[in-house]
């Protein structure tokens, strides 16, 4: 599976809002910044997860984003589906061995992505804080 580029800054911007937490709204320009994302692209994918009801918008100086539900219900599956459509194995039109295990991967790859959350690419985040690059 190849997630695109949009789906890939969604969940980029997900993380960072919830990693801002109770703290106080994330700004769109300051994740564009970090991560070097276009703040116009940015703007784009914030609408969409707004209008699903991922994350919430404030306008004004203390304006910004913040997540509407908590990051531990916030699944991967559900992003992905949003931003990608639905992993399924329609292209296949006969029942064949090849359909049979393409069926049986979209739903293992389904069951993962709907057990994942924002909360957990946090929390692997942290773990690979204390994992270093060496080259000699």
């Amino acid at each position: 599976m190849k997630l695109s580029r949009r789906t890939i800054y969604a969940l980029i911007l997900l993380v960072a809002i919830a990693k801002n937490g109770d703290s106080g709204n994330t700004t769109i320009k300051e994740v564009a910044q970090k991560e070097g994302i276009s703040v116009k692209y940015l703007e784009q994918i914030g609408c969409v997860l707004c209008k699903a009801g991922l994350i919430k918008s404030w306008r004004g100086p203390n304006g910004g984003y913040h997540l509407e539900k908590a990051a531990k219900d916030c699944t991967l599956g559900e992003v992905i589906k949003l931003m990608e459509g639905e992993v399924s194995s329609d292209y296949i039109e006969s029942v064949s061995a090849l359909s049979l295990f393409w069926d049986g991967l979209c739903k293992t790859l389904d069951s993962y992505l709907n057990s994942t959350t924002i909360y957990d690419l946090i929390e692997n985040e942290k773990t690979l804080d204390g994992v270093y690059d060496y080259c000699i």
